[in-house]
């Protein structure tokens, strides 16, 4: 896994960076060209940072199993939220 490599609070602060230029450069091209890479790359860092995140939330649950159930039933209820409102 790339997270045992790197740190990965920097690298899900990398993949915000990333989706940020993106989005600025969704805002404002003109080229459908550059707007559908901009749109890919978006895509690919938006799955990134959600993967290093539940890994993230995981790992701070502890080996119980029970625990990182909750934990995984909980954020799937506060996505489903999410995308209600």
């Amino acid at each position: 896994r790339y997270t045992d490599k790197v740190n990965a609070f920097k690298l899900a602060g990398l993949c915000l960076l990333v989706q940020s230029i993106c989005f600025s450069i969704i805002a404002y091209s003109v080229s459908a060209t550059l707007l559908a890479a901009a749109v890919f790359v978006y895509g690919m860092a938006s799955y990134a940072f959600i993967a290093i995140n539940h890994f993230l939330i995981t790992s701070f649950a502890g080996e119980v199993d029970h625990a990182r159930a909750q934990v995984v039933g909980f954020m799937s209820i506060a996505s489903n939220v999410g995308l209600l409102i």
